[in-house]
C-alpha cells in the first residue's frame, strides 16, 4: 500500500491531490507469483499536468498479472 500527496503545481495550476495505490502479490507455489495493482485507489481521475480543457487527467488503473519462473 502506498499512500503519496501531491500539492499544487504552479504556474499551471493543478490542484493538489492525494493518491493511494495498491499492490498485492500471492505466491502459490515456488515457480508461480500472481498479482493485482491498482492505481489510483481513491479517486476515479485526477488531474497531474495543466488547465482544463487541456489537462493531462489520470484515472484509476487495475493491473492484473501472472509470473511463472521456470
Amino acid at each position: 500500500l502506498m499512500l503519496r500527496h501531491v500539492g499544487r503545481l504552479r504556474p499551471n495550476g493543478a490542484p493538489a491531490y492525494t493518491a493511494v495505490d495498491l499492490n498485492l502479490r500471492w505466491r502459490p507455489t515456488p515457480s508461480l507469483e500472481l498479482a493485482a495493482l491498482v492505481n489510483n485507489l481513491l479517486d476515479d481521475a485526477h488531474i497531474e499536468w495543466g488547465r482544463a480543457p487541456n489537462a493531462a487527467v489520470f484515472g484509476r488503473e487495475v493491473f492484473v498479472r501472472a509470473t511463472w519462473t521456470p
